[in-house]
């Protein structure tokens, strides 16, 4: 439990920082005129740093008991790159999330672990009713 709390919590901080990059091209692209296409890879340079490291730790933890789950976040962040690619980004965007789905498809097809019930001490089962 204290391996996936880890590798979950490391994973939403880059996650946070891969979005809090994203806000920050549009915050100013809104506001300034197009750059020119030699100077794009500048500008999206922090944000394709943050989507880099989401890969390189999911690579980190290949032996993570998450990895379908660090895959499936891992594959879909490419989303994000969406802000280089014209004419039509939703069609990128829909690659990169569907390419999640086969780990995203690993996860759905795990077995449901069985939740403890607290009114029921661990060594004894819980009492039946029968009519």
């Amino acid at each position: 439990a204290v391996v996936s709390t880890q590798s979950t919590g490391e994973m939403s901080k880059l996650l946070q920082k891969v979005c809090l990059q994203n806000k920050e091209f549009l915050r100013v692209s809104v506001r300034a005129k197009a750059c020119a296409p030699a100077d794009m890879p500048i500008v999206i340079k922090p944000m394709q740093d943050a989507i880099a490291a989401v890969g390189e730790y999911r690579d980190k933890n290949r032996a993570s008991k998450q990895f379908n789950h660090l895959s499936a976040v891992s594959e879909a962040i490419g989303a994000f790159g969406w802000v280089c690619v014209a004419p039509r980004p939703i069609d990128y965007m829909i690659e990169m999330i569907g390419a999640s789905d086969f780990y995203i498809n690993r996860i759905l097809s795990l077995p449901l672990l069985p939740v403890p019930n607290p009114r029921v001490p661990p060594n004894q089962t819980p009492a039946t009713c029968s009519l």
